[in-house]
């Protein structure tokens, strides 16, 4: 059941009373994202649960999903980009308290109140693709501008002609002395 889901939360507070976040988020309100975006259009669609485990530690698990638009870097046209990611954050107030987690847990860090965008942004930034690109068969590259073999910088391509020395004027000069 989705629910309107707050700006700020209390993410040590949802973890005692067991909360679960359900609803979306507008991609408009991640400002760091937005840079790495060719629109801001769309939501992210979250489901979080908060709790508290065995050892005391307040966290929170679920899931992120999106589609976002970026830029291919082969043909520089958009694309949709998928993104569903897990999530497994433990809070903590200092940075050496995150060195003492277990694995399965990525540190947030927090004192009492977070923003929920913010915490989501996080995520989806951190499972983007480096280079987003379209699959070879969507892009509208052409394959006569593809190579097939690789091209090694030692060996000229067939039909080259012999490159000058960008320096041999400097040994004109200086067999003049």
């Amino acid at each position: 059941m989705s629910q309107r889901l707050p700006d700020f939360i209390e993410p040590y507070r949802l973890a005692e009373t067991q909360r679960i976040l359900t609803g979306a988020l507008p991609v408009k309100r991640m400002k760091r994202l937005a840079p790495m975006l060719a629109g801001d259009t769309g939501e992210v669609y979250i489901n979080l649960v908060f709790g508290v485990d065995e050892t005391g530690q307040a966290y929170a698990t679920g899931e992120v999903h999106t589609c976002v638009v970026m830029q291919c870097q082969r043909c520089m046209e958009t694309m949709q980009v998928s993104i569903n990611t897990k999530v497994s954050l433990a809070f903590v107030k200092m940075e050496n308290q995150a060195q003492n987690l277990p694995s399965h847990y990525e540190p947030f860090i927090v004192d009492e109140e977070a923003s929920l965008s913010d915490l989501v942004e996080d995520e989806i930034i951190l499972a983007l693709p480096a280079v987003p690109l379209h699959e070879p068969d969507q892009c509208s590259v052409k394959d006569q501008y593809r190579s097939s073999t690789p091209v090694s910088a030692d060996v000229e391509p067939a039909g080259a002609t012999q490159r000058q020395n960008p320096f041999a004027i400097l040994e004109t000069l200086r067999k003049k002395k």
